[in-house]
C-alpha cells in the first residue's frame, strides 16, 4: 500500500496525500499502522502530538483514481508477492 511513503511524505515532506486501495481491508490496516508509527514515535519523543496529528490530517483516503486528477505527483506501489 505504500503506507512508509505515506508516512514520511505526511510527517517530514509535510505534503497532502491522497490513498486508495482496491481493498477496504488493506485501508483499514494501513491506517492502523500509520497510527501506530505515529503513537511510536510520539511515545520516543521524536515527535510531539501536535506534529502526529497534523500528519494524520494530511493523510486522506479516495475511493478511485478520479479524486486524484488534480494532483502533481502519484506513487503507485505494487504487490511484493505478485513479483
Amino acid at each position: 500500500m505504500g503506507l512508509g511513503i505515506a508516512y514520511v511524505s505526511t510527517l517530514r515532506a509535510k505534503v497532502s496525500v491522497l490513498l486508495s486501495d482496491k481493498s477496504q481491508t488493506q485501508i483499514k490496516s494501513g491506517l492502523a499502522f500509520f497510527d501506530k508509527l505515529l503513537a511510536k514515535d510520539m511515545d520516543k519523543g521524536k515527535i510531539t502530538n501536535g506534529e502526529a496529528k497534523e500528519a494524520r490530517d494530511r493523510l486522506r483516503v479516495v475511493e478511485d483514481v478520479k479524486s486524484m486528477r488534480d494532483v502533481d505527483m502519484v506513487i503507485e506501489v505494487g504487490n511484493a508477492d505478485l513479483f
